[in-house]
């Protein structure tokens, strides 16, 4: 023993074993097991042979951490909107709004591409106008 008071957990703990702590996501209700929406980007993602960089899911929706060309690639594949806000000094942060393939039953997952760059970076053509 240190001597230290111990301190409560901010997470909920298992009745079952008072020394396990629960899983940020289990605390928030969310299952630590991959999702539907990171499997079906998963899928899409081999389908297209597009990176997946960084991949989380939040309910229905699957979010993609990427770089630049990644989301270029991701956009080329699979079409989609593309939006752009400030994030912080200098950094703007792009955002791919698209999906995956249909499933058999024809819906769909949304798909969050999202990329980081300098505002003085050169961007695409194809990612900031999307006529081009």
């Amino acid at each position: 023993m240190s001597g230290r008071t111990p301190t409560a957990s901010p997470f909920p703990v298992s009745p079952a074993d008072s020394d396990a702590v629960a899983t940020p996501e289990e605390a928030i209700g969310e299952s630590a097991e991959s999702s539907d929406a990171d499997e079906a980007a998963l899928v899409t993602a081999d389908l297209h042979s597009l990176p997946t960089g960084r991949l989380a899911a939040r309910e229905d929706t699957a979010y993609i951490f990427a770089d630049m060309h990644e989301l270029l690639a991701w956009l080329r594949a699979l079409g989609g909107h593309v939006t752009h806000q400030a994030a912080g000094d200098g950094v703007t942060l792009w955002t791919l709004h698209t999906h995956t393939e249909p499933r058999r039953d024809g819906s769909r997952t949304p798909v969050l591409v999202h990329a980081l760059a300098m505002t003085t970076e050169l961007v695409p053509a194809a990612i900031t106008d999307p006529d081009a």
